[in-house]
Parts: structure tokens; C-alpha cells; sequence
């Protein structure tokens, strides 16, 4: 039985209210009801005053032993409570604090100007403005983006990360975009309102790019003109302006992939012959994409040691008796990752480092029957051996010029 529980047992069986022993004993009645609910404990002196209108005798509550120990668990909750009703104001300015900063929290899409140049928050995450922001500069030939940007809004400054930067019409072929601390990627689209304004890729130029060396996720390789993500080495851009210069360096020589529009003007300049470095293990989808229709045209096309091949690679490029060389370390391609979508003009013959066996390990995505769709009437697949076949089977082989010759 609890202290509490022990004086309400003994007044109850004495015949006594709450209020005739609070008269008594000159305590308030409400301080008797939290003894009894032992949400407080009364004084050694109250304790004796108990006693006596009671008769009992002397610590027959509690022992004074059994009193210290409890006296001090009750002087741990009084402290408690005392530091609470203290810091009642503070916390109700903390709230207050926190309901105006909902209030006056940016929202998706709002645009801002400052010091001649646009920002769109497109997103918030978190009361004090850690979110998402999208940089539009002007057709300026150098842009310096910052890191961070700082909002007076409402009766706070926000603070946020420029992360995705927007670059509608730059195509100055002197050009230069130095990326921020927090940079992950180029967007497409940026709010304006109720409305959403869209740019392609390819409409992204600029002749030099770097990026802040605190950023950790992606770098330049000499600001070359080429976006890279620094820890899968993976080409995420190359400027049509930078593209000799980038060749020239042997840059691709580094990277293990494009990713899709990764080589947006790679066949820009007329009649293209080229080999993939071997470093180059996978293209993603459209990674030679252009924007152009049939103005690109590819004769020959060695995929180096490739791994994987994504959908329509060469999409918009144009194919007249084009030669595409495909290596044995093929492990999956597309099945209209060949196939330029420009089906009129369109002729390619395609020549695999390998035998029929070796072929059927290809993990041909997106098709049923383990064909490659190559759009031309006449375009034809062979397999490669170096000794002249006696069975099935359409092979080929290297000439003295290194180019491949189909066997008669």
C-alpha cells in the first residue's frame, strides 16, 4: 500500500470528508486529494499533524527511512515540473516559430529573380528551405552558378541548394557553365505558375564546363566540354563544340559509359567512321541520339569491348552500306538498338565476333525470336571466323585493310 493509499484508508475508515480534515489540519483540500492520488507527497511536518488528529502513533505511515527515499524520487518531479513551467514561454515562441515558417514556406514552382537571374523552387524539404532549386540563367557566354541561394520570404531567410540547372537556348560556341557544390543533373523543365516550360537535351550547349571540385558526384576531366559522373565514370554529356577537342584528349578513353543523349552531336559532322575505345563497357538508350532527322550518316561503327547496348543508339542517323562491327564480349543488347528509325535509307550490314553458338548466349531485349530489328530490306548479319566455313551460316572476315570482307 502506497503513502497515498494509507492516509485515504485511514481517513475513510475514521468517518472523515476531505474538507472537515483540510479544516483540521489547515491544508487545502485539493492538496489532500494529490496526497491520496500520490501525485505529491505531504511534509514530515503534515505527516505529524496527520498522526496526531488521527491518534495514531508516531511514523506509523511511513518510517523515516522509507520517507528519505521517497522524498527524493518526489524532489526529482518538482524539479522537473519546476523546469517545465520555466520553459512554458520559450516552447510556445518555438511552436509559434514553427507555424509561421509553414506559412511562409515557398511553394513547388514559385519563380524568383534576384540580382538579374532566375530561380525555381521545385521542390521543399524541410521547414528552414533544405530543397530542391532550379537555376535559368540568361544567354550569358560565361555562367557562374553558386551554391546556395538566400530568399527573404514572408519574415524569414530561406537558404537553399542549387541542384538542377536549366539552360534554355545556350548555344554560344564560347560558352563556359561553371556547375555548383550541390549540382545533380540537368533538367528539362521548369515551373512557371500552373504551367511547365520544356527543353530538349540537345538545345543544352556550351564549349567549357567544370564543376566545383566540393562536388563530389561529378567532374569535367579538364573542363573539356563533357559531364561525367566521377564514381561510375559514366559520360552524362558531351557538347557538340567541345566534341573534337574531347576526341583529341582521348577523354573516352576513361569513361566505362554513356548515358542516354550522351553523345547528343557525335555524327554531326557528315560521313562518320569510328571505334569505341575499350574501356567503354555499355551505351545507354539513344546514347548517340540526335535531334535531327537523317542529317547524320554513319559508315562504319566498331563497338569496341562493349557489354550491354541500349535501345536505338543511332536514332535519327542515316545508313548506306554502313558497316557495324559487334564484339564476342556482348552480353545484351536491344533488339532495336541498331535500327536509326530512318527505315527508307537505311542499310546496314552487321558483322558479330563470334560463332552462331556464341550468339545465342546474347541476351536479345524486348524480342521474342533473338533477332536484331535492322529496318533496311537488305541489311544482313554475319558471323566471324577465321577459317572459310564448310556448314550454315553467312561468316566473314578481316581484309589486308582491316576492313571486314563477307565470304563468297
Amino acid at each position: 500500500m502506497t503513502l497515498g493509499e494509507k492516509i485515504r484508508e485511514v481517513r475513510e475508515r475514521k468517518g472523515v470528508s476531505q474538507y472537515d480534515l483540510s479544516r483540521s489540519i489547515f491544508v487545502a483540500q485539493d492538496e489532500i486529494g494529490r496526497w491520496e492520488l500520490d501525485k505529491s507527497i505531504p511534509s514530515k511536518k503534515r505527516l505529524e499533524d496527520l498522526e496526531k488528529f488521527f491518534e495514531l502513533e508516531k511514523n506509523y505511515f511511513i518510517s523515516e527511512e522509507e520517507y528519505e527515499i521517497l522524498d527524493k524520487e518526489y524532489e526529482k518531479k518538482r524539479r522537473i515540473k519546476k523546469i517545465l513551467k520555466i520553459a512554458k514561454y520559450p516552447l510556445i515562441l518555438v511552436v509559434l516559430i514553427f507555424i509561421l515558417q509553414f506559412a511562409f514556406l515557398p511553394h513547388k514552382g514559385k519563380i524568383y529573380k534576384i540580382d538579374g537571374k532566375t530561380y525555381a523552387v521545385y521542390e521543399n524539404k524541410g521547414y528552414f528551405g533544405d530543397g530542391v532549386v532550379e537555376f535559368i540563367p540568361s544567354d550569358s557566354p560565361v555562367v557562374n552558378i553558386p551554391d546556395t541561394i538566400s530568399v527573404w520570404n514572408g519574415i524569414y531567410f530561406f537558404k537553399f541548394k542549387v541542384k538542377y540547372v536549366y539552360l534554355p537556348g545556350l548555344k554560344d560556341k564560347n560558352a563556359q557553365i561553371n556547375l555548383p557544390r550541390y549540382f545533380e543533373g540537368f533538367c528539362n523543365t521548369y515551373p512557371e505558375g500552373d504551367r511547365v516550360h520544356f527543353a530538349y537535351l540537345g538545345q543544352v550547349e556550351f564549349y567549357k564546363i567544370s564543376v566545383s571540385p566540393l562536388n563530389e558526384k561529378y567532374d569535367s576531366r579538364g573542363d573539356c566540354g563533357c559531364l561525367i559522373d566521377s564514381k561510375t565514370d559514366t559520360l552524362l554529356y558531351s557538347s557538340k563544340y567541345a566534341l573534337d577537342s574531347v576526341k583529341e584528349a582521348a577523354l573516352y578513353e576513361e569513361i566505362k559509359g554513356v548515358s542516354s543523349y550522351g553523345f547528343v552531336y557525335f555524327f554531326s559532322k557528315g560521313q562518320t567512321s569510328y571505334t569505341l575505345p575499350s574501356s567503354i563497357e555499355f551505351l545507354d538508350d539513344f546514347a548517340f541520339g540526335s535531334a535531327y532527322v537523317g542529317t547524320y550518316l554513319v559508315s562504319y561503327f566498331d563497338f569496341g569491348s562493349i557489354k550491354k547496348i541500349g535501345n536505338g543508339v543511332f536514332w535519327q542517323t542515316t545508313f548506306e552500306n554502313t558497316k557495324i562491327i559487334l564484339p564476342k564480349t556482348l552480353e545484351s543488347i536491344h533488339s532495336e538498338a541498331l535500327n536509326s528509325f530512318n527505315s527508307k535509307k537505311q542499310l546496314a550490314n552487321v558483322f558479330y565476333k563470334g560463332s552462331k553458338e556464341d550468339w545465342e548466349k546474347v541476351e536479345i531485349i524486348d524480342s521474342r525470336t533473338h533477332e536484331l530489328k535492322l529496318g533496311g530490306e537488305n541489311s544482313k548479319f554475319y558471323y566471324y571466323s577465321e577459317e572459310k566455313p564448310s556448314e550454315n551460316g553467312v561468316y566473314w572476315h578481316y581484309d589486308e585493310n582491316n576492313n571486314p570482307v563477307v565470304w563468297e
